[in-house]
Protein backbone atom coordinates (compact mmCIF):
# COMPACT_ATOMS: atom_id res chain seq x y z
CA UNK A 1 0.00 0.00 0.00
CA UNK A 2 1.20 3.52 -0.81
CA UNK A 3 0.17 6.83 0.76
CA UNK A 4 1.53 10.23 -0.32
CA UNK A 5 2.09 13.07 2.14
CA UNK A 6 -0.90 15.49 2.25
CA UNK A 7 1.27 18.60 1.77
CA UNK A 8 4.41 17.40 0.00
CA UNK A 9 4.05 15.10 -3.02
CA UNK A 10 7.72 14.09 -2.76
CA UNK A 11 7.12 12.22 0.48
CA UNK A 12 5.57 8.79 0.31
CA UNK A 13 4.88 6.02 2.82
CA UNK A 14 4.55 2.37 1.80
CA UNK A 15 3.82 -0.84 3.67
CA UNK A 16 3.94 -4.54 2.92
CA UNK A 17 2.90 -7.86 4.45
CA UNK A 18 6.30 -8.25 6.15
CA UNK A 19 5.26 -5.54 8.64
CA UNK A 20 7.74 -2.93 7.41
CA UNK A 21 6.68 0.65 6.71
CA UNK A 22 9.05 2.74 4.60
CA UNK A 23 9.04 6.52 4.15
CA UNK A 24 10.66 7.87 0.98
CA UNK A 25 11.64 11.19 -0.53
CA UNK A 26 11.03 10.35 -4.18
CA UNK A 27 12.74 13.54 -5.38
CA UNK A 28 16.09 11.83 -4.76
CA UNK A 29 17.93 10.15 -7.64
CA UNK A 30 18.57 6.77 -6.02
CA UNK A 31 16.61 4.40 -3.81
CA UNK A 32 19.34 4.51 -1.18
CA UNK A 33 19.07 8.29 -0.89
CA UNK A 34 15.28 8.26 -1.14
CA UNK A 35 14.70 5.93 1.83
CA UNK A 36 14.35 8.14 4.91
CA UNK A 37 12.82 5.90 7.58
CA UNK A 38 11.94 2.24 8.10
CA UNK A 39 9.37 1.42 10.77
CA UNK A 40 8.77 -2.11 12.01
CA UNK A 41 5.11 -2.60 12.88
CA UNK A 42 5.69 -6.37 13.48
CA UNK A 43 2.20 -7.03 12.08
CA UNK A 44 1.04 -6.66 8.50
CA UNK A 45 -0.58 -3.21 8.09
CA UNK A 46 -4.09 -2.96 6.66
CA UNK A 47 -4.28 0.83 6.31
CA UNK A 48 -1.90 3.80 6.48
CA UNK A 49 -2.80 7.41 7.22
CA UNK A 50 -0.60 10.53 7.44
CA UNK A 51 -1.55 12.41 10.62
CA UNK A 52 -0.61 15.66 12.32
CA UNK A 53 0.01 16.03 16.03
CA UNK A 54 0.73 18.90 18.46
CA UNK A 55 2.96 20.86 16.05
CA UNK A 56 0.36 20.65 13.24
CA UNK A 57 2.91 18.93 10.97
CA UNK A 58 2.10 15.65 9.26
CA UNK A 59 4.91 13.64 10.84
CA UNK A 60 2.93 10.69 12.19
CA UNK A 61 1.44 7.60 10.58
CA UNK A 62 -1.71 5.91 11.79
CA UNK A 63 -1.68 2.16 11.12
CA UNK A 64 -4.54 -0.30 11.34
CA UNK A 65 -3.02 -3.79 11.43
CA UNK A 66 -4.57 -6.99 10.12
CA UNK A 67 -4.67 -8.18 13.74
CA UNK A 68 -7.12 -5.29 14.43
CA UNK A 69 -4.43 -3.49 16.44
CA UNK A 70 -3.95 0.28 16.07
CA UNK A 71 -0.51 1.89 16.06
CA UNK A 72 0.38 5.58 15.93
CA UNK A 73 3.95 6.09 14.70
CA UNK A 74 6.19 9.10 15.25
CA UNK A 75 8.13 8.98 11.98
CA UNK A 76 11.09 11.09 13.05
CA UNK A 77 11.56 9.06 16.23
CA UNK A 78 11.02 5.79 14.30
CA UNK A 79 8.90 4.43 17.13
CA UNK A 80 5.20 4.20 17.98
CA UNK A 81 3.76 6.97 20.13
CA UNK A 82 1.12 4.52 21.29
CA UNK A 83 -0.36 1.11 20.52
CA UNK A 84 -3.79 -0.31 21.24
CA UNK A 85 -4.48 -4.02 21.07
CA UNK A 86 -7.81 -5.48 20.01
CA UNK A 87 -8.96 -6.07 23.58
CA UNK A 88 -8.38 -2.41 24.52
CA UNK A 89 -10.17 -1.20 21.40
CA UNK A 90 -13.07 -3.55 22.14
CA UNK A 91 -13.55 -1.96 25.57
CA UNK A 92 -13.45 1.52 24.05
CA UNK A 93 -16.10 0.42 21.54
CA UNK A 94 -18.15 -0.89 24.49
CA UNK A 95 -18.18 -4.44 23.13
CA UNK A 96 -17.72 -7.55 25.25
CA UNK A 97 -16.34 -9.78 22.49
CA UNK A 98 -12.99 -8.62 20.98
CA UNK A 99 -13.27 -11.31 18.27
CA UNK A 100 -16.37 -9.57 16.85
CA UNK A 101 -14.72 -6.14 16.68
CA UNK A 102 -12.92 -4.64 13.71
CA UNK A 103 -11.20 -1.36 12.79
CA UNK A 104 -11.73 0.63 9.62
CA UNK A 105 -9.25 3.55 9.56
CA UNK A 106 -8.26 6.76 11.31
CA UNK A 107 -8.84 10.38 10.32
CA UNK A 108 -8.66 13.98 11.57
CA UNK A 109 -10.51 17.27 11.39
CA UNK A 110 -8.99 20.70 10.73
CA UNK A 111 -9.77 22.17 14.14
CA UNK A 112 -7.97 19.53 16.19
CA UNK A 113 -4.80 17.44 16.28
CA UNK A 114 -6.73 14.61 17.91
CA UNK A 115 -6.91 11.35 15.99
CA UNK A 116 -10.28 9.69 15.39
CA UNK A 117 -10.57 5.94 14.78
CA UNK A 118 -13.61 4.28 13.25
CA UNK A 119 -14.39 0.80 14.49
CA UNK A 120 -17.34 -1.51 14.81
CA UNK A 121 -18.59 -4.98 15.50
CA UNK A 122 -20.51 -7.56 13.51
CA UNK A 123 -23.14 -9.64 15.26
CA UNK A 124 -25.96 -11.84 14.02
CA UNK A 125 -28.64 -9.55 15.42
CA UNK A 126 -26.97 -6.24 14.57
CA UNK A 127 -23.60 -4.65 15.19
CA UNK A 128 -22.33 -1.21 16.06
CA UNK A 129 -20.27 1.51 14.40
CA UNK A 130 -18.47 3.98 16.63
CA UNK A 131 -15.87 6.73 16.43
CA UNK A 132 -13.10 6.67 19.04
CA UNK A 133 -11.04 9.73 19.95
CA UNK A 134 -7.31 9.52 20.67
CA UNK A 135 -6.33 12.49 22.82
CA UNK A 136 -2.91 12.70 24.48
CA UNK A 137 -2.39 8.95 24.13
CA UNK A 138 -5.73 8.19 25.79
CA UNK A 139 -8.53 6.46 23.91
CA UNK A 140 -12.20 7.16 24.59
CA UNK A 141 -15.57 6.90 22.90
CA UNK A 142 -16.58 9.91 20.83
CA UNK A 143 -19.65 9.21 18.67
CA UNK A 144 -22.03 6.43 17.72
CA UNK A 145 -23.08 6.21 14.07
CA UNK A 146 -26.69 5.13 14.10
CA UNK A 147 -28.32 3.40 11.12
CA UNK A 148 -29.65 0.02 12.15
CA UNK A 149 -30.57 -1.10 8.62
CA UNK A 150 -27.01 -0.58 7.41
CA UNK A 151 -25.33 -2.04 10.49
CA UNK A 152 -27.32 -5.27 10.31
CA UNK A 153 -26.35 -5.90 6.72
CA UNK A 154 -22.75 -4.88 6.13
CA UNK A 155 -19.30 -4.51 7.59
CA UNK A 156 -17.85 -1.06 6.95
CA UNK A 157 -14.50 -1.22 5.15
CA UNK A 158 -13.66 2.40 4.26
CA UNK A 159 -14.01 5.84 5.81
CA UNK A 160 -13.02 9.34 4.82
CA UNK A 161 -13.74 12.65 6.50
CA UNK A 162 -14.18 16.19 5.25
CA UNK A 163 -11.79 18.02 7.59
CA UNK A 164 -13.66 21.33 7.31
CA UNK A 165 -17.35 20.32 7.39
CA UNK A 166 -16.71 17.35 9.73
CA UNK A 167 -18.79 15.06 7.53
CA UNK A 168 -17.83 11.40 7.64
CA UNK A 169 -18.37 9.08 4.68
CA UNK A 170 -18.38 5.31 5.14
CA UNK A 171 -18.62 2.44 2.66
CA UNK A 172 -19.06 -1.26 3.26
CA UNK A 173 -19.17 -4.76 1.86
CA UNK A 174 -22.77 -4.47 0.64
CA UNK A 175 -21.99 -1.48 -1.56
CA UNK A 176 -23.81 0.97 0.72
CA UNK A 177 -22.29 4.42 1.21
CA UNK A 178 -23.40 6.53 4.16
CA UNK A 179 -22.74 10.22 4.71
CA UNK A 180 -22.77 11.18 8.39
CA UNK A 181 -23.15 14.83 9.30
CA UNK A 182 -24.73 17.22 11.77
CA UNK A 183 -28.47 17.64 11.43
CA UNK A 184 -31.48 15.45 10.73
CA UNK A 185 -31.57 12.23 8.79
CA UNK A 186 -32.67 12.38 5.18
CA UNK A 187 -32.25 9.99 2.29
CA UNK A 188 -30.47 11.01 -0.89
CA UNK A 189 -30.93 9.48 -4.32
CA UNK A 190 -28.12 7.01 -4.97
CA UNK A 191 -26.86 4.94 -7.87
CA UNK A 192 -28.54 1.67 -8.83
CA UNK A 193 -25.60 -0.23 -7.34
CA UNK A 194 -26.35 0.98 -3.83
CA UNK A 195 -27.80 3.77 -1.75
CA UNK A 196 -26.45 6.95 -0.20
CA UNK A 197 -27.88 8.14 3.11
CA UNK A 198 -27.31 11.25 5.17
CA UNK A 199 -27.35 10.16 8.79
CA UNK A 200 -26.82 11.51 12.26
CA UNK A 201 -23.79 11.09 14.48
CA UNK A 202 -24.87 10.63 18.08
CA UNK A 203 -22.22 11.98 20.42
CA UNK A 204 -21.76 10.54 23.87
CA UNK A 205 -21.04 14.02 25.18
CA UNK A 206 -24.35 15.40 23.91
CA UNK A 207 -22.93 17.67 21.23
CA UNK A 208 -25.32 18.55 18.38
CA UNK A 209 -24.75 15.43 16.26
Amino acid sequence: MVRFHPNDANYMASSSIDGLINVFDISKNSEEDALLYTLGSEVSPDTLKWLKRSNAIYNHLGVVCQSEEYQLWDIEESMPSCKFERETLSKALMRTSPEACYLVDSFQFDDSDDVFILGGSKRKHGGCLRVLQLHKKKLKGYSSLIDQDTLKNQIVRAVCANPKSRCIITGGEDGIINVWKEGTKEELVGQSSGKVDVNVLKNARHKPY
